[in-house]
């Protein structure tokens, strides 16, 4: 009698990455897990390994593949390369809305995470930014990004709950009650002039020469 062959024992990188990206814009980070990606690729449980030594590589690997994309065009300024940079980045998390949490903190640093992120970088120290308030202007529009992302992703949760809950009181809650219904509209446009809020606070920083030493 023949030998049954079993699955696979390798997969190719993107292939895997793709797979893996599926699996969290379905169910979020917490529905994958490398012997749950092995099944639906229909591999051998040891061939994730071969490109991610453990779901902490792998998540890396992910947030690399979504920002890898980025581009700053020639010829701006810091200031529209810093705005253009964030829209670009809320765009790649709405695609993938699952994956904004792996931004949150500094596990999903990789050498094309850096690569995306140098050029930027380099253009805000250039503009005369000391490298600690430079971080600090990066780290505003990157958590003003992640959140507006976050925020649309439940927009039709938040819409639907707006319509079918209790209206607030205009006696008790007048300004909740005069604003409620811009809560879910028009976000692109929301998110834009919160990065230009930042944005312009930083360069009121470095017009009045604070920009030049760390922000206390």
């Amino acid at each position: 009698m023949a030998r049954k062959r079993g699955r696979p024992e390798a997969v190719d990188r993107p292939t895997l990455i793709a797979a893996a990206l599926r699996l969290i814009d379905s169910g979020g980070i917490g529905a994958l897990t490398m012997r749950r990606l092995a099944t639906d690729l229909d591999v051998s449980p040891m061939a994730p390994y071969r490109h991610a030594e453990n779901k902490e590589a792998l998540l890396r690997m992910v947030a690399a593949e979504v920002v890898a994309d980025i581009t700053i065009p020639a010829g701006g300024t810091w200031e529209t390369d810093t705005e253009e940079f964030f829209i670009a980045f809320r765009e790649r998390l709405l695609a993938h809305p699952g994956v904004a949490g792996l931004f949150a903190g500094t596990a999903f640093l990789s050498e094309t995470v850096h690569d995306v992120a140098e050029p930027l970088l380099a253009t805000i120290l250039a503009a005369g930014f000391d490298p600690d308030t430079a971080v600090s202007l990066f780290l505003a529009c990157a958590s003003c990004s992640i959140g507006f992302a976050v925020l649309v992703s439940g927009v039709d949760q938040v819409d639907a709950a707006a319509h079918t809950a209790e209206p607030p009181s205009a006696q008790r809650h007048p300004a909740i009650a005069a604003t409620i219904g811009y809560l879910t509209t028009d976000p692109e446009r929301r998110h834009v002039a919160a990065l230009r809020a930042v944005i312009t606070g930083f360069a009121g920083l470095l017009d009045s020469g604070s920009g030049g030493s760390p922000i206390t």
